[in-house]
């Protein structure tokens, strides 16, 4: 991978650091989504707005599938 160097200031620096950290990803990596981000300009769904916030909410139901409790008249015709 090429390697490119470029000049900001300390504030832009830090404001990358900061954000790197929130999203517990690396600088270079946090710079390469946004490079991205930019060339897809118009190619968005209304999806990819909200996919920083999937996962943020649980239901408490941690083991939905396995607990006989849950499954209980699981394939019974109900009338």
């Amino acid at each position: 991978m090429p390697i490119i160097t470029i000049r900001i200031s300390r504030r832009e620096s830090q404001r990358i650091a900061r954000l790197a950290k929130q999203r517990k990803v690396t600088r270079s990596k946090l710079v390469r989504d946004a490079l991205a981000e930019l060339g897809d300009t118009g190619k968005r769904t209304a999806a990819d707005g909200w996919r920083d916030t999937q996962g943020l909410i649980t239901t408490g139901l941690t083991d939905l599938a396995t607990n006989p409790k849950h499954l209980k008249g699981l394939g019974r015709w109900r009338r």
